[in-house]
């Protein structure tokens, strides 16, 4: 692979005024060492005016300290580590933009993925997060029952307290 090949040196190449090099029989352009850059930022794959990203907002920020931080070209929700990203896609599979990735309740996991509303999630699915669609009428009270669930899997105990009132 060419990044393995070049290491950190994409864009240094580039710096230096290389224009190309060769990468097995294929010619490859300065540009394309760009694009294979790690610094290069994710596009962006959400639009801040979606009515159900609101929703979703709004519920994970009521959160104790919860922040959102866009990532990897989504909004996540954290509380120090990621409790929540809103979209996804299914592993090997369509693109799930209206949707939440979350981590489930251990004893919930398995009734919820045999639920058609649930998916396991590419990159994430693997360490036991599921996504929830959210494009068909969501039930918004379950929806913010798991974002809770989720970030008390996560969030240091005095952030567990607070939300408890203790």
């Amino acid at each position: 692979m060419l990044t393995h090949l070049l290491g950190q040196g994409g864009p240094l190449l580039t710096q230096l005024g290389v224009g190309a090099l060769i990468h097995g029989t294929r010619l490859v352009q300065a540009s394309d060492i760009v694009r294979l850059s790690p610094t290069m930022p994710h596009p962006i794959m959400f639009s801040d005016d979606d009515p159900t990203l609101a929703r979703v907002r709004e519920t994970a920020l009521a959160l104790p300290e919860a922040t959102e931080v866009v990532a990897h070209g989504r909004p996540t929700f954290r509380c120090g580590k990621i409790f929540a990203y809103y979209g996804g896609s299914v592993k090997g599979g369509e693109m799930m933009n209206t949707s939440v990735l979350f981590r489930p309740d251990p004893a919930e996991a398995q009734a919820l993925s045999g639920d058609a509303r649930f998916f396991v999630p590419a990159y994430v699915g693997a360490h036991g997060w599921l996504g929830v669609d959210l494009s068909r009428a969501p039930d918004w009270d379950e929806v913010a029952e798991l974002l809770d669930a989720s970030f008390r899997l996560v969030a240091p105990a005095k952030l567990i307290h607070r939300l408890d009132g203790l």
